[in-house]
């Protein structure tokens, strides 16, 4: 079991490297085909990585339909899950409607998990598309003003909190 698990990583390890400017979509196939065959452990990071390879060459569909497959997974830890639902949610903000992700996000902004403060900054931006800035400014200020809010989170909460007003 843990030399399967080395060849694995190593395996990963390989198709990240591989991942050069230039070949990011052809490096996220291969991710997604690696995903399919191992373990999930091995299988969430190379879908995390397929879809940020396919966000980085701009391709959002296949970004948001892997991060849903992650989201959507009910194998995969509740944290992991989360994150992808909240990058589902910054994807959200290019698209047209937006607001459906909302009520996806707004669970994990309620409960105290690691990904509360980007999910709230997340549901503000959307919100703010929907064209309700006055809203988003003010959730952003709660979040610039919660002394647990990471201190990058928090300045940029009160920046576009100002930008919102």
């Amino acid at each position: 079991m843990e030399a399967q698990k080395a060849a694995y990583t190593a395996e990963l390890n390989a198709l990240m490297i591989g991942a050069a400017p230039g070949n990011e979509g052809r490096s996220a196939d291969d991710l997604v085909a690696y995903a399919a065959r191992v373990d999930r452990h091995h299988a969430t990071l190379a879908l995390f990585a397929a879809a940020s390879l396919r966000q980085r060459i701009g391709d959002i569909e296949a970004a948001s339909r892997i991060y849903h497959q992650i989201a959507d997974d009910s194998a995969i830890e509740s944290d992991l899950r989360d994150l992808a639902t909240v990058r589902l949610g910054y994807l959200a903000l290019d698209q047209a409607k937006p607001e459906p992700l909302i009520p996806r996000l707004a669970p994990i902004a309620g409960k105290a998990g690691p990904w509360r403060y980007s999910a709230k900054e997340a549901i503000a931006l959307l919100t703010a598309k929907a064209g309700q800035r006055d809203i988003a400014a003010t959730m952003l200020q709660e979040v610039a003003d919660d002394p647990g809010a990471p201190s990058d989170l928090a300045a940029r909460a009160r920046a576009l909190a100002e930008l919102y007003r």
